[in-house]
């Protein structure tokens, strides 16, 4: 569990710098995603859960730039 929090964040920081463009978490809690959903929304980013509502208590989440964000969820819901 360390690694993977340690690496999520990892991967959150290159999304919020420009690095990369999507960040999935397929397992968590609110506490997992409550920090996040927040940074990712003040950067000009989005999130959602698996099925596209604005969720961070439904036990998975996508963080984006937002340029991705309907094309990442259009590929896991098919």
């Amino acid at each position: 569990v360390v690694g993977r929090r340690s690496l999520g964040s990892h991967n959150l920081n290159d999304l919020l710098k420009g690095q990369s463009e999507v960040e999935i978490e397929a397992k968590g809690n609110i506490w997992d995603f409550a920090a996040s959903a927040i940074l990712v929304e003040e950067g000009g980013g989005t999130y959602s859960d698996f099925d596209g509502k604005k969720s961070i208590t439904s036990g998975n989440c996508i963080f984006s730039n937002g340029i991705l964000h309907k094309e990442v969820l259009k590929t896991l819901n098919s």
